[in-house]
């Protein structure tokens, strides 16, 4: 529900802003593609395991509109998109007798608050972001070398949790960018992200295991390459 409630205050937002202020002072648009890395553990002490890490580094892409405030030339606001893609972490010995493997991936749409230098060909800047996410998270476990699931004498992995959960994201970050011309810029950005507590969602057979649930607060970081036009 505070999702629900973010999301549309965010719309909104940029909707009012746009009526105010478009027309009579400059826009961005800017497409950043990069890498993603977690350092987020998981505790399975509940379900019979021990902590271990989510995820392995992974992709990022991702498009922010920004809208410079009349009254302070240095200020922008505006709305960023965000796509993570986390690799699975392999071969972890978490429980008994099995390996398990997991990652996550992530979509945030946030309000954007943005400081940068108005002028000159390099451009440093930092924001700062507050929105929702929605994230998908997956563990799998496979029996170890030389044994078998007991029901059917394989050895395929099996999914414990493959959901998708909700909830409040926030962010801050900078970089720099250098400007070819007054409209055509490219930059590079290191930025972080927190996402807020989620129930990702435990499947029949991670129940049949004793899993009770999957849920849990998310991070990652961005260090991305980014390239932008003004209009």
């Amino acid at each position: 529900m505070k999702s629900n409630i973010l999301c549309v205050g965010i719309v909104s937002f940029m909707s009012l802003w746009v009526h105010v202020s478009a027309g009579e002072y400059p826009r961005t648009v800017r497409v950043h593609l990069g890498g993603s890395s977690s350092q987020n553990e998981f505790d399975w002490s509940d379900s019979g395991g021990s902590k271990a890490k989510v995820a392995s580094p992974g992709s990022d892409v991702g498009l922010q509109f920004l809208h410079q405030i009349p009254s302070a030339p240095s200020l922008s606001a505006g709305v960023d998109l965000n796509y993570a893609k986390l690799s699975w972490e392999e071969n972890q010995r978490v429980f008994p007798n099995v390996l398990n493997r997991s990652r996550f991936e992530s979509t945030t749409l946030m309000a954007v608050l943005k400081w940068s230098k108005p002028e000159g060909t390099f451009r440093p800047f930092l924001f700062g972001t507050v929105g929702v996410h929605s994230t998908s998270f997956f563990l799998e476990i496979k029996p170890e070398e030389g044994m078998v699931w007991s029901d059917t004498s394989t050895s395929e992995p099996r999914d414990i949790v493959d959901g998708r959960g909700s909830s409040l994201a926030a962010g801050f970050g900078g970089g720099v960018d250098v400007y070819l011309s007054p409209r055509i810029f490219f930059g590079v950005e290191l930025r972080a992200t927190y996402l807020a507590n989620a129930n990702y969602g435990v499947t029949g057979f991670g129940e049949s295991k004793d899993f009770t649930d999957a849920k849990g607060d998310l991070s990652f970081a961005n260090l991305l390459l980014c390239v932008g036009t003004r209009f």
